[in-house]
């Protein structure tokens, strides 16, 4: 039976944080369980399994200690420009997120046959902002703003190319919602609303 102290808590952390760090670095398969105990200054290899099953546990722990963004309310009234720029704002704040990425990466590592980890992973961190965008396009389309569309596809083109820009140059990694950013964001959002109006 494990003792419920901060010690114990404080020694589980620095270990998923350890493996997190590793399993983005080096990919899930390629981690063993020794580079995580070298990467959590652990003496032994054995520590590992007193507090985690396996690697697949911890693959787990990592994601469940990573906190999904709180997303604010963002008032009807607001014009249509302005909440596809919030909309980017907010999901480049997740990307920007050292850990966030770090369980990204962690999760294409092992998406060829882990789709249990990876659904995870959609379930806790995109769709949250996936329902807020098919809510803005519901909105937009009601106004007459937008015209009916496919909203996967468009869900698709709006944040998809954001994402690759952050995993793959890591350019977002010092953005803090720097004016020459949200400049980008605010013409990307007028070519998105020019495109489907």
């Amino acid at each position: 039976m494990r003792p419920e102290n901060s010690k114990f808590d404080a020694k589980r952390q620095a270990i998923t944080q350890a493996a997190l760090e590793c399993f983005s670095r080096f990919g899930f398969d390629a981690t063993s369980i020794k580079m995580i105990a070298k990467e959590a200054g652990a003496k032994s290899s054995a520590l590992i399994y007193y507090y985690f099953k396996d690697k697949d546990d911890l693959l787990f722990a990592c994601m469940a200690d990573t906190q999904p963004p709180q997303l604010e309310d963002i008032p009807q009234d607001t014009p249509c420009e302005d909440w596809a720029v919030r909309m980017m704002a907010e999901y480049l704040d997740a990307l920007a997120e050292p850990q966030f990425q770090k369980l990204i990466l962690c999760a294409y590592s092992v998406l060829s046959r882990r789709s249990d980890f990876m659904d995870e992973i959609n379930r806790r961190f995109r769709e949250p902002h996936r329902l807020r965008f098919y809510q803005f396009l519901d909105t937009q389309i009601k106004l007459g703003v937008l015209a009916p569309l496919h909203y996967w596809s468009t869900y698709q083109e709006f944040f998809y190319p954001l994402s690759m820009r952050v995993l793959i140059s890591g350019d977002w990694s010092d953005w803090a919602r720097q004016e020459y950013y949200m400049e980008q964001l605010r013409q990307r959002a007028r070519c998105f609303l020019k495109a489907y109006r």
